[in-house]
């Protein structure tokens, strides 16, 4: 199975960034996804990927399409990579 580098993490800021827009509370989302805030606290901790229905879930509880979701958190991978590449190595 092919895993895109910082999937996770970028999936971790824009969820919760789009929560907080909204206004909701981890607990508010998890019901809103038939899920539970344990759920909602480790996908944005970025320790556990969403399956499918998960994140056209998530997206209509965030009110976007889940085609606006998944592009805006491609771009967040994007924005990650890049500032991997520019970062100096460590020692």
């Amino acid at each position: 199975m092919y895993k895109i580098p910082n999937f996770n993490a970028a999936l971790a800021y824009t969820l919760r960034a789009r929560r907080e827009q909204m206004g909701m509370t981890q607990m508010r989302l998890a019901v809103a996804i038939g899920g539970s805030e344990v759920a909602v606290r480790r996908l944005e901790r970025g320790v556990q990927t969403p399956t499918v229905t998960t994140m056209v879930l998530l997206a209509e509880a965030l009110g976007i399409t889940p085609e606006a979701f998944l592009s805006e958190i491609m771009r967040q991978v994007a924005f990650l990579d890049a500032r991997q590449k520019k970062a100096p190595p460590e020692p």
